[in-house]
């Protein structure tokens, strides 16, 4: 009979060497921004950092805020505490924005899902308040909103201070913190965002007496780049800054630039850096989820022979034409899980490259695995003696 595992946590590792580049990020030529004070570009799946260019200065955001608001807006849908056709009465205080607006009139109704289109097509301010007060009750309690969303997801140089991105002073973040967020929403909401930050124009109140002309005020997505989204931003304070996203050659990439001078300067710092990024980096699929990581025998579980599986792809970002490193795994799986385990995460599987932590992957089981009954136990023993 075979020796059964007593201890509940296992530590196994691997070793396997890939043809494999390990980068942060890459510095491209100087040139590559002309106009904006900071940059970077991330690849959604893996997360992987492509390029850095200030990208940890700490600087005003203007409407990129938005970004955040948008992704509680979605969550608050997605748990059901509004509804996309809940009509929502405008307060004054959400009439009396400025900047960037649909004109709200106190008092007036409109679905989430109309304010929720005049946020992401045109930026309007008094809509996001709208819903940030739907949501919570007020603005200043959705704030505290953005700002835990933003701790929890580790936006360590971001302070909020209202939802809309209007100049505040203290209310700042930085082009890595604003590709977290991004990241965030696009991992979580792709299917329902992108429709709309790809549209040009739109319509709201079309059938009344008032009717609103909604326009993209990102002008890149029809300049046949394929850019299809994501978030402008300006103020004096701010400057021109714009959250960018490509999707091609099985890659979603997700540029930010903040602080240009000018519009056409923004803009042409976004077209070149994923112009960039797509010439020289392409996708490697590392092992394909659902892939057997392990497989053990316990006579103590039904059944007794089982197998342990990436729950997601493993996949990672490398340099066209890059040479290799070294990639090692660890294995920690968490015995005392795998009883009754139908569904849960069991173990973790720990990416190393080159010695250096770069992904931690969830592990589950295969099959349905129970703890075995007497009768099963008896059987799986004569089973192993004869």
């Amino acid at each position: 009979m075979k020796k059964v595992l007593k201890k509940s946590l296992i530590i196994v590792t691997m070793l396997i060497t890939f043809t494999y580049t390990m980068s942060n990020y890459v510095k491209a030529e100087d040139t590559l921004i002309k106009s904006a004070k900071s940059a970077i570009a991330i690849e959604v799946e893996t997360g992987d950092d492509l390029y850095d260019y200030n990208a940890d200065e700490v600087r005003e955001p203007a409407s990129t805020t938005k970004v955040m608001t948008i992704k509680l807006i979605m969550d608050a849908l997605r748990d059901g505490k509004i509804k996309h056709d809940q009509l929502i009465t405008t307060s004054d205080y959400a009439a009396s924005m400025g900047g960037s607006q649909i004109y709200l009139a106190p008092k007036e109704q409109m679905t989430v899902d109309d304010l929720l289109k005049a946020v992401i097509i045109a930026s309007a301010n008094d809509a996001a308040v709208a819903l940030a007060e739907a949501v919570s009750g007020t603005e200043e309690l959705f704030v505290q909103k953005m700002n835990e969303e933003a701790k929890r997801l580790g936006m360590k140089n971001t302070q909020y201070l209202n939802a809309t991105g209007l100049h505040e002073e203290g209310h700042v973040t930085t082009a890595n913190d604003l590709s977290i967020i991004a990241r965030e929403l696009i991992l979580n909401y792709e299917d329902e965002i992108i429709p709309l930050t790809s549209t040009y124009e739109d319509y709201l109140r079309k059938e009344t007496t008032k009717p609103f002309w909604l326009v993209n005020t990102n002008k890149l997505i029809k300049s046949g780049n394929g850019i299809d989204g994501l978030k402008t931003g300006w103020t004096n304070q701010a400057g021109y800054c714009l959250v960018a996203t490509k999707k091609a050659n099985g890659m979603r990439i997700i540029t930010v630039v903040m602080g240009a001078p000018t519009v056409e300067g923004r803009n042409a710092d976004t077209v070149n850096l994923l112009n960039y990024v797509f010439a020289n980096f392409e996708k490697q699929l590392i092992s394909p989820k659902g892939s057997i990581v392990k497989t053990e025998e316990n006579i103590l579980m039904n059944p007794s022979v089982y197998n342990i599986v990436l729950s997601q792809d493993i996949a990672r970002m490398i340099e066209k034409k890059s040479e290799g490193g070294i990639l090692t795994y660890e294995i920690r799986i968490d015995k005392d899980k795998i009883q009754d385990s139908d569904g849960k995460i069991i173990g973790k599987l720990y990416v190393y490259i080159d010695n250096k932590l770069y992904k931690t992957v969830d592990l589950e089981l295969k099959e349905k695995v129970k703890k075995s009954n007497f009768l099963e136990l008896l059987g799986s023993i004569f089973s192993n003696i004869l």
